[in-house]
């Protein structure tokens, strides 16, 4: 008869030296690490060592490190970055030829995507420097009102495990029309009717594998979009419509407190929140107006920032909470709002300006125009994605796009 193996008691995370635990901790983000350190004195004490935050350091800075109170080093160096409080950033530039003017523009792994009039062009960032030639993306035949990137895997395009990383990118015009783009081709058509589309989303509403994509429109209705319904041009993709407002919706974004809300606004000033999840036609939720006329908008966790005609970037929790008093000597009409910072352009300035998210106190203000030509126009479109900028404005009869990369600098302010 054969012995019984012994049972073999389960090996549990607090159980691990401390050269298993930095491996393990090598393939956890911050937040991961953070949430770590919350469960347990013994794991914040792992979480907080100087080894496991020395070898995120080096992976990034590698020419210089602390040798001591590297947790608090890292952070902080991550934050001064993200905050653009450095003095020689990575910058690049290129001109873009077309009568139109570069109306909306988006930030990539490795891509600049812009558009002029009906066009969508794209450009290589690492071929920007070698006079890499832009790539135009053929398809609409009107003026094109909103870009939006998503995941690849939030659609019926993903086929592999590999592909959960890379991006699709929507594009809404004026012909009432939504183009889903992947890999330089159009690969679906949403729409088509006759209302001009003014924008999307800036991320897909709901819970788990049911997201689907809003969109504004000019005769001030909302459409839901599932993006995951297959085929090249269908009409079973539109799940819901309904009417948002009496006039056009511009600006729409979607609740970081809770992904099911949508926020809109309209030319009129009011503010609105939509329940996408109920099924009758009552969604409306809230409703609030702002003191001054809007030029966008964005949420961020249960905040609402906009920006106003005049220069003024307001938050509301449903009212306004604090204002943050610029030095612009223009409207505002481009706003970015991200945990680190707030940026805002104007259609009348070539200076873009940053804020720290959490004081309110103004960092640094740099030139999005060509240095050496008097004909600059103010900035026309920007975009940010964490450590990197790029803003466009026009020159003479060129588009003209700035890139600038943090991501490297050395020199704090």
């Amino acid at each position: 008869m054969a012995e019984e193996q012994p049972a073999t008691m389960a090996t549990r995370i607090t159980d691990l030296d401390h050269d298993s635990f930095s491996h393990c901790a090598s393939f956890l983000s911050l937040r991961d690490l953070s949430n770590l350190a919350m469960s347990s004195k013994s794991l914040k004490s792992f979480a907080y060592s100087d080894s496991i935050w020395l070898d995120r350091f080096r992976e990034i800075w590698p020419e210089n490190f602390p040798l001591s109170g590297v947790r608090k080093a890292y952070l902080n160096r991550r934050t001064a970055l993200h905050q653009f409080k450095y003095y020689d950033p990575f910058v690049a530039s290129l001109f873009a030829e077309g009568y139109y003017s570069v109306d909306n523009i988006l930030l990539d792994k490795n891509d600049i995507i812009f558009s002029q009039g009906p066009a969508i062009k794209m450009a290589k960032i690492d071929s920007i420097m070698s006079g890499g030639s832009l790539v135009t993306m053929p398809g609409h035949n009107s003026r094109v009102t909103c870009l939006r990137l998503f995941p690849l895997s939030e659609t019926s395009l993903a086929q592999s495990e590999a592909q959960t990383e890379e991006n699709v990118l929507l594009t809404s015009n004026c012909d009432g029309s939504i183009r889903l783009w992947w890999k330089g081709a159009c690969r679906r058509v949403f729409g088509g009717r006759h209302a001009a589309v003014h924008t999307m989303s800036d991320k897909l509403l709901g819970n788990g594998d049911v997201k689907v994509l809003a969109s504004g429109e000019h005769d001030g209705s909302i459409c839901l979009w599932s993006l995951s319904s297959s085929g090249r041009r269908y009409r079973q993709a539109l799940k819901a419509k309904f009417c948002g407002d009496q006039k056009p919706v511009k600006w729409m974004s979607v609740a970081g407190n809770k992904p099911s809300n949508l926020v809109t606004m309209s030319g009129d000033s009011k503010v609105r929140v939509w329940d996408t999840t109920k099924l009758s036609d009552n969604r409306c939720v809230g409703l609030t107006s702002v003191r001054r006329k809007p030029v966008d908008m964005k949420c961020h966790e249960n905040l609402l920032y906009v920006a106003a005609d005049s220069s003024v970037v307001e938050r509301w929790k449903p009212e306004p909470v604090t204002e943050l008093y610029g030095r612009h000597q223009t409207p505002v009409t481009h706003l970015h709002m991200d945990p680190y910072k707030i940026i805002t352009g104007g259609f009348k300035s070539n200076i873009v300006e940053t804020w720290e998210t959490d004081t309110g106190k103004k960092t640094i203000s740099f030139f999005c125009s060509h240095p050496e030509n008097r004909f600059n126009r103010g900035c026309s479109a920007m975009a940010v994605n964490a450590c990197r900028i790029v803003a466009a404005c026009h020159v003479g009869v060129r588009g003209f796009i700035h890139f600038t990369d943090f991501s490297s600098a050395t020199r704090p302010l």
